[in-house]
């Protein structure tokens, strides 16, 4: 097939618009998780624009099987994070009790037990700062993408962070912060009341979560990572 057998529909591509591989990795590399917003809210465009960065993510046999859902506003956000609060402070009291943490492990495979009871003082501290007015679930944000995808899908969950990559590198793009929120999506998998919250519907699951906003800092040095392990063949 040649260029001029392509659908109509194909965007053109603009040579003026690339990027040198140096811009791109320092682009990379400034990229942080941001932890601190201010209240000026995203606008709708802005959210419109990371959605499609999102879709241009690579996904399994190019199925491009996610779903997102937007929540905007501190309110709704405050409502989900009670939520997800409520279910943290049931898991404590299933894991302090003998019969509780029986009762998980017919449902749970050892490991992920073991890992509950490791995340305990994480799940105590949340509880606790929430009750106190702190918000550090969703870090005070303005805005949350939940992108879900069918149940059984092959590789839902990669897909899933393929498309919250883009999202990441194009927000820092735009002078937006971002920051995955694992601990939704854990109560989003194990709750029915919590995935009903945010809307995904009984047929999907969540794949990741991030949070979107202006950040309430700026960084002026990049952070050093460490070096990979490679073994070369």
């Amino acid at each position: 097939m040649s260029h001029a057998d392509l659908p109509g529909a194909c965007d053109a591509i603009d040579a003026a618009l690339g990027v040198s591989p140096p811009a791109l990795m320092q682009l990379m590399r400034t990229r942080r998780s941001i932890r601190s917003y201010t209240d000026e809210p995203v606008s709708h465009d802005d959210l419109k624009t990371l959605l499609q960065a999102a879709v241009y993510a690579p996904s399994g046999h190019n199925d491009q099987a996610w779903q997102f859902i937007v929540i905007r506003g501190r309110e709704k956000l405050l409502g989900l994070a009670n939520a997800v609060t409520g279910f943290m402070e049931s898991l404590l009291t299933q894991l302090a009790n003998p019969a509780g943490r029986d009762a998980l492990a017919k449902l749970l495979p050892p490991t992920m037990v073991k890992h509950l009871e490791e995340m305990m003082p994480s799940f105590r501290l949340i509880v606790e700062s929430q009750h106190a007015g702190a918000d550090i679930i969703f870090r005070g944000a303005p805005a949350l993408i939940a992108i879900h995808t069918p149940r059984g899908l092959g590789t839902g969950t990669e897909d899933a962070h393929y498309a919250a990559g883009n999202i990441m590198l194009v927000a820092h793009a735009m002078g937006l912060g971002t920051c995955l929120i694992g601990f939704l999506v854990g109560p989003a998998r194990h709750s029915p009341q919590i995935a009903a919250t945010i809307g995904i519907p009984p047929e999907n699951e969540i794949g990741t979560a991030l949070v979107v906003g202006h950040p309430k800092h700026r960084y002026r040095r990049i952070v050093p990572r460490r070096q990979p392990p490679v073994k070369w063949v």
